[in-house]
């Protein structure tokens, strides 16, 4: 599920922080560019961080998302590195998955998105995710990265950010 309509104020703190830095990078150009976020900043309250290339065809049209960088909190690995490999790659994530819908969403609307997902990893007793999708731009102009904060959330414990899942 993801929404584009959300109360900032809800986020869990550290994406808060997340959309926060990339609202301040925003008013250097039309679109923030990744230069322009401090990424090791921004990750301290996350359990993943990842930017994502959008790759297009020759028309301008959505061909798949590449991983360029993903960081994990200490403890919360990922069991295979993602990094340069592409969203369709993975099992279940392809353009019938709801993660596709999510990154192809945010490439449409040009608004940062609001998204929870179902968890599908091997960290025991962790259910869904709930994440922030951001815009991001290498020319300030055309959408063409994405920035995605993750917090991972289990049944009845307490999360990295301070709530309560």
């Amino acid at each position: 599920m993801h929404c584009a309509n959300f109360s900032v104020p809800n986020l869990t703190s550290g994406l808060r922080c997340l959309y926060f830095h990339w609202g301040a990078a925003q008013q250097k150009s039309n679109l923030p560019k990744l230069m322009n976020i401090d990424l090791s900043l921004v990750q301290r309250e996350l359990d993943r961080l990842v930017v994502t290339e959008v790759l297009r065809d020759i028309l301008g049209r959505i061909e798949d998302f590449r991983f360029l960088f993903v960081a994990t909190a200490k403890g919360k690995k990922i069991r295979e590195p993602l990094c340069g490999h592409r969203l369709s790659e993975l099992p279940g994530k392809g353009p019938d998955s709801q993660m596709w819908a999510a990154y192809k969403a945010i490439c449409e609307r040009n608004t940062p998105l609001r998204v929870s997902l179902p968890y599908v990893g091997d960290i025991p007793g962790i259910k869904k995710t709930e994440e922030l999708f951001l815009p991001l731009s290498s020319d300030g102009e055309s959408l063409d990265l994405i920035i995605n904060g993750v917090i991972l959330k289990g049944s009845g414990t307490t999360s990295r950010s301070g709530g309560t899942n």
